[in-house]
């Protein structure tokens, strides 16, 4: 795989189980290789300290539209009810989640507030930045994930 940019390689095997005398049933088996490139070590170390997931101080410098709509198709969710948009945030500590709020209104004039569920917090992006967030985001969103901007 020299110069390959496939980061997941699958293997489709078969093994043959004897069930009785008289039948044989075949079982596809998938063996995934993963692969670890070192280029991501950096970014690694940036949002992992001793395994834990953790929100950098210089987060306002990383977080680009890019990065905010990977966010939101990973871990966001649309609420059709008040057309607002949850970032769920829950294993982040409040100051952290503070600091991902402010990024948010600072860097990208998104109205947001934090919101304490029996998990811990997420961050609702209101309704009055939607069209905001969705300018944003949706030129970087596969169009299977625009649901989760309300488009």
């Amino acid at each position: 795989m020299k110069n390959s940019k496939i980061f997941v390689h699958s293997v489709r095997k078969y093994r043959t189980l004897s069930l009785t005398k008289e039948q044989v049933k075949f079982i596809a088996l998938y063996i995934l290789k993963l692969y670890s490139w070192p280029c991501f070590n950096e970014a690694y170390k940036l949002f992992y300290v001793e395994g834990k997931k953790r929100v950098p101080s210089n987060i306002c410098v990383l977080l680009t539209p890019l990065g905010l709509a990977y966010w939101i198709c990973d871990d966001g969710e649309f609420n059709k009810k008040d057309r607002a948009v949850i970032l769920n945030t829950q294993g982040f500590t409040l100051e952290e989640v503070e600091l991902l709020v402010s990024v948010l209104t600072d860097k990208f004039d998104l109205k947001c507030t934090i919101i304490k569920n029996r998990n811990g917090y997420v961050i609702r992006i209101s309704a009055k930045s939607l069209s905001v967030l969705q300018n944003l985001c949706a030129p970087h969103m596969p169009s299977m994930m625009r649901y989760k901007i309300g488009l």
